[in-house]
Order: C-alpha cells, then structure tokens, then sequence
C-alpha cells in the first residue's frame, strides 16, 4: 500500500509499502476508513469484484463548504480483479483515467510501475503525469527530485529487461523536468514499465530524493488499439502473414507464428514453429512438418511419443507410433523398438517377450520340460499343465508322476490284471512283467486258456522232462566206460615200470561195491587187444 503515515487495523501496525491481507465471501462488504492518505494505493483481489473509494470532506471547485463524496474506481461497467486508489478532488490536480495501471512497491530503493494492455499492441507514445499537490512545480516543490532519474519500458511480459528501453532520464534537474513527460516509442508490447531506484551506494545528482517513490498521477499510452493496423487513424492493415508493423510506415516489424523472413513469407522450417520460429516440433511421423503456427503433427506422431505434438514419451508398458502398441509380455520395453528391457514372464520368450515357450518347454524362461500330455501334445506354456490330460501311464497337475504299482492307462484309472503278480505290469499299457496267472494269456493276461491247452502244454512239459532223462542216462554210461579205460590204463603202465609185463594179459580187476563187505572179481581181457568199448570211446 501506498500511505502518507503509519496506521493500526485489526491490531497490526501498517506503514507505506506493507500488504494487508482480508478474505471477502460472497454478497460481503468491507469498509474501511482512515486519515491516512491512500492514494496510489494497488487493490488486487483473486475474483472480480467493485471498489469505491472517497472522502468525507470534498469541495468540488474549491468552491462552497466540503461535502462527502464517494465515486467507483474504474471500470464502472463491469467487475475488475485490479484496482489503484485515486486521489479525490481537493486533495490533488490528478485524476488517473487508466483502468489497468498496475503498481508494485518492490522497496524504498526500487519501484516498479506500468500499464497491462491486455495485448501485444502497436505503440506511438506514453504520457506521465506526475503529482505536484498543487503546488508550484519548481525546486521548491518536494515531487520533482523524486521524479527525476526514472526509466520507461515496453515489454510483452512483466519483466522490464526483457523488454525495450523506450527512456532513461540522465539530464533532468529539478529545475527542468516537467510534471508532465511525452515519451515517442514507436514499438510494439503489452506492458508499458515505469521504473526508478535510488540504491545503496550509488551517487546519484545533485537534487535526486532519497528514496524512491510511487506517484504518478496517470499514464495515457497512445497507439493503435487493434493489432495488425497501422496509420494515423489505425486503418491500414499489416502486410500478410506480418503480425505488427511499424505504426506510421507499416514496414513488418514482427512474423506471425509460424511465418519469417524479411516480408514473413517463408514458413517455418520443418522443425520449427511458433512465433519467431523458435519452438521445436515434436517427432511426427515420418519426420513430417508440424504445423507452422500451432506446432500439430496432423497425421500423428513417430515411434516413441504421443500427444498433439508429439513431445511426450510413451508412457510405462507402450511403444511404437503415438504409443499406441503395448509392451510384450513383460515390465518394461523401450518405446521405441517395443524391445523389452526386462526378464520376460513366466511362459515367454523372445526379443519382445510375445512367443510362447514351445518343444516341451514351459515357466519362467522357458526352462521347465513338460511333462507326458496326450498325444505328445504340447503343455500350456505358463503353467506346463496338460489341457487334454495326461498320456496313459502318468498322472498329476503336470503329468509328471508315473502310475503307481498295480495302476496303468489314462489317469492311473486301470488296475493291473491276471498278472503273476499283480502290482507288477507296464505303468503305460498294463502288460504283466513276469507272465499271467495261470488259465490266462495275452500281453495283458486277458485272454482265458481253454482246458485243451493245458493238457497240451502238460504233455509237452512230460516229454521234455524224458528227453533230458534219456540224455543223461547217455552221458552218464559214457562217462563211466571212459572212467574205467582210464583205470584200465593205469594199472597196465604200473606192470610195466615193475619189469612184469606177463601179467598184462590177464589182469583182474578188483572192485568195491556198496560198504565194503560184498566182493566180487571181474575178469579183464588181454588189454593189447581193444575191446568194443574201445571202439567206442576212442573218438574222446
């Protein structure tokens, strides 16, 4: 606030430049009266609201005794959001027609002040109108040191270096700076910026105040209240596809969006758009020209990115053009390529995680072996369950578990049967492993023997038993004849080494039967002669 004196409101003190805060509801009025002068005072309120603002004793003309006066501060034909506190008649010679000037006190050392044009407009010239009190505007008078030394600025934001120095007063002295200053800037803004200082340890001139202060009476800026005209009547439009022109000579000063060069004829390059081209275009597809002036890629974006623009990346779990695809079967993939960049799920596999596990194989990575599906068909991927059930002879959520003992076929749903031992056949088809029980045939012992067959088989088994009886009657009977030629020999060779060979032609055997007691000689005959036996053994 802009006050004359210190003040108590709400039992806080105020002086010039402190904020006062006050939360208003709908429908309420507040009033707020003091001696304090208020003038220049800035009024900003978060809606739109009314302000009035007066003085208990007003002589209009001087004229007369004093008579309360209250008057709305402009707009008067609609609500406002920004407001600056008048002075009154009889209180000074100024009368601050501007509905948007707009004040900020930053501190005794700076101050800022300005217009909001609530548009970038073609500007011819700004007029200050600075206070005097009534008073004779000399050195005498306190208001011109405190004039002296200010700045003004155009700018199409609120921050004066960002805009043009249309002024800077560096040769006024209180003797020579009017109370009124028409300043020629023939430029284009929204903002027109009164600024002045009076910093800590800067000298300044001769006559210069101490602080600086806020105390202007009014600004008029003057110029074409439409953009894109030009002229002394503000008629004459600009050059196509310019947006300001010079006010008085309508050369192009300023491109549309979307347009440059020396007569803002030549588009944007293809990555750029906006006003003065200097905006990027996001990534159409195809690399395609956005739009020149609203930066669109009208056909969509390139792989990666989304939006109107095409800047923002696709977000987490989609890929490829406007990120319209999505991710595979896992996390996370780049949005470019679609090509996962973490482990895929359990039951996938590939670069982007979108084939299923297959030969056999199923879970995470595809390192799990199905187990026995029928018809060797393959397991589910995910999970390695059969859909169409186990092969005969396995069972379980994974077909894993081969049938117990005494269980075959689909399911382990067959007993095994007729089998030698029942517990004992094929966990796959139910043949028995060590034979059938008897009266049954077949691989699965199902076939009933008829009584003929056995008998066939038992005499066959007979037969069998007398051909091995008779063979080993025959070995038996050679073995013994070979036995006793051995004997035979022996003892002939024992006459011989004793000198007696008279005896070898007729030798007595004897032989010991059963325990001893019983005796009996058999004669042999001449051993030079063979015997048939001989004959018969000779081939051993």
């Amino acid at each position: 606030m802009d006050v004359d004196r210190k003040f108590e409101y709400d039992g806080r003190t105020y002086q010039n430049g402190d904020v006062m805060h006050l939360t208003m509801h709908r429908f309420r009025t507040f009033q707020f009266v003091h001696k304090a002068i208020f003038t220049g005072t800035t009024i900003n309120a978060s809606y739109p609201v009314a302000v009035f603002s007066g003085n208990k004793c007003n002589r209009l003309g001087y004229l007369g005794t004093c008579s309360k006066l209250i008057e709305q501060i402009p707009p008067i034909n609609r609500l406002d959001n920004s407001f600056i506190v008048p002075p009154t008649v009889g209180r000074q010679t100024c009368l601050v027609l501007e509905t948007n000037v707009v004040y900020q006190i930053i501190d005794k050392q700076k101050l800022n002040g300005g217009v909001n044009l609530d548009n970038i407009l073609s500007i011819r010239s700004v007029v200050i109108y600075y206070r005097t009190e009534n008073s004779i505007w000399d050195s005498s008078n306190q208001y011109p040191s405190r004039f002296l030394g200010f700045s003004l600025y155009i700018s199409n934001s609120t921050q004066r270096n960002k805009g043009h120095l249309c002024f800077h007063d560096t040769n006024y002295t209180v003797n020579t700076i009017p109370s009124v200053v028409t300043i020629s800037c023939p430029v284009h803004g929204q903002y027109v910026i009164y600024y002045n200082e009076r910093l800590d340890g800067t000298s300044y001139p001769a006559g210069y105040s101490e602080y600086a202060f806020n105390e202007l009476c009014e600004v008029e800026v003057y110029g074409c209240p439409l953009p894109g005209f030009y002229g002394k009547s503000c008629d004459q439009p600009c050059p196509s596809n310019c947006r300001f022109c010079h006010i008085d000579t309508g050369i192009c000063q300023s491109c549309k969006p979307g347009f440059q060069g020396y007569q803002c004829g030549v588009p944007c390059g293809v990555r750029n758009y906006g006003a003065f081209c200097s905006k990027h275009c996001g990534n159409c597809t195809y690399g395609e020209r956005c739009h020149p002036v609203t930066g669109i890629c009208t056909n969509g974006c390139d792989v990666g990115v989304y939006g109107s623009k095409c800047k923002t990346a696709c977000p987490d779990g989609y890929h490829g053009r406007n990120c319209t695809e999505v991710c595979g079967h896992c996390d996370l993939c780049d949005r470019f390529t679609g090509k996962c960049t973490t482990h895929c799920y359990a039951g996938w596999k590939g670069v982007t995680c979108n084939e299923e596990c297959d030969r056999f194989m199923y879970g995470l990575e595809c390192k799990e072996t199905c187990g026995e599906c029928r018809n060797s068909k393959q397991c589910h991927h995910v999970d390695g369950k059969c859909s169409e059930g186990c092969a005969p002879g396995f069972a379980g959520s994974l077909c894993k578990t081969e049938c117990d003992n005494g269980h075959y076929d689909k399911d382990c749903g067959e007993k095994c049967k007729n089998c030698r031992n029942e517990t004992q056949c094929n966990h796959m088809n139910g043949s028995c492993l060590y034979g059938c029980k008897p009266g049954y045939m077949g691989d699965n012992c199902l076939q009933v023997q008829a009584v003929s067959d056995y008998q066939s088989s038992f005499h066959g088994v007979l037969a069998a038993l007398c051909v091995c009886v008779l063979v080993n009657i025959v070995l038996g009977s050679i073995l013994i004849l070979y036995c006793k030629k051995i004997k035979r020999v022996q003892i002939q060779k024992t006459y011989e080494e004793n000198g007696d060979s008279s005896k070898t032609n007729d030798i007595h055997v004897y032989e010991s039967t059963g325990n001893g007691t019983n005796n009996r000689y058999e004669d042999v005959e001449d051993l030079s002669q063979p015997s048939n036996y001989e004959d018969m053994l000779s081939p051993l």
